[in-house]
């Protein structure tokens, strides 16, 4: 018995990655379900649009935003080369989602370029990190306003992690990053808007790190996160991905736009550290990044780095 022919749009609609179309003048023709289900945006909230209107805003690794200067949909509109990129999309909510990003071109008959194809899907870091949610919400081990396992599960797992330091020498980092001027936030948007705020902000330090590492909620306007096979050199670079994935988080609202920073201190572990000693020491390279004007990070022992 012979097949049947399957619409090309039903295929799209079935395919396990986010795929969208744009024409020359980069407006969005064409919009899949899983491009639904990975950015929160609906296929009626984004035809006729150009992704730089407020929808995906890619930025790299630096925070760059590339929609104006290096978008590789624009590109390959230009000189119809396919291109592969890692980025941060923007959610509907607010934060920041890594994805892997594969652009090529759509040529007519006669070989002009008549549009291209953007396919991506999230970094399995993300969904792995995701995952492990799931597992401790079984176990009631969530907080419920952030999202992230909660302080109880983080000092258990710090303590471990103090354990194999001294028993194997693996190294490891703390972090703490806490939300900027968190009653302002509270004044400006109220208990509801605050709740998105610590949930962009929760999701954002979250999905800046590897499956490996672990997040949580620490207290009301802090996160801590525990960081795997980290030196102090290294944890420069993660730590400044952390401030930079929440800085280029927004959320459009009625009432205007939701945005927030956070001011970030951080340590690698040492051979004579305790528990106590090493959240001493990111208490403390937190403080100087509050103190020297937020929305920067502070490793203990090195010169804080400040936003661009």
């Amino acid at each position: 018995m012979e097949g049947k022919n399957i619409d090309a749009d039903k295929i799209l609609e079935h395919a396990a990655d986010g795929i969208y179309f744009v024409d020359t003048q980069r407006r969005i023709t064409s919009w899949n379900r899983a491009a639904e289900s990975i950015t929160g945006f609906s296929a009626a909230e984004v035809k006729g649009r150009c992704c730089s209107d407020c929808i995906l805003t890619h930025v790299d690794d630096k925070g760059v935003c590339l929609c104006k200067t290096a978008c590789p949909l624009s590109m390959t509109l230009e000189d119809g080369k396919p291109r592969k990129e890692t980025l941060n999309l923007h959610h509907k909510d607010g934060h920041r989602v890594p994805v892997h990003v594969a652009v090529n071109p759509v040529r007519d008959e006669s070989g002009n370029i008549i549009g291209a194809v953007e396919t991506f899907r999230e970094c399995s870091d993300v969904i792995a990190l995701r995952s492990s949610v799931e597992r401790l919400k079984q176990w009631g081990c969530v907080d419920v306003a952030s999202g992230l396992a909660n302080r109880r599960i983080a000092e258990w797992h710090l303590a471990q992690r103090v354990q194999e330091f001294q028993r194997f020498g693996w190294p490891f980092s703390v972090l703490l990053a806490e939300i900027d001027f968190y009653k302002e936030l509270q004044v400006r948007w109220g208990r509801e808007g605050l709740e998105r705020i610590i949930r962009m902000a929760a999701i954002g330090v979250q999905n800046s790190l590897r499956s490996v590492d672990m997040v949580a909620r620490w207290a009301e306007n802090c996160f801590i996160a525990i960081i795997a096979n980290t030196t102090s050199a290294e944890l420069t670079g993660i730590a400044e991905r952390v401030r930079m994935m929440v800085d280029t988080s927004y959320r459009s609202t009625p009432d205007g736009e939701m945005h927030v920073t956070l001011s970030i201190g951080a340590v690698a572990a040492g051979p004579n550290d305790r528990v106590d000693t090493l959240l001493n020491k990111a208490e403390r390279a937190l403080f100087e990044s509050r103190s020297a004007g937020r929305n920067r990070a502070t490793i203990h022992g090195l010169p804080s780095a400040e936003r661009p």
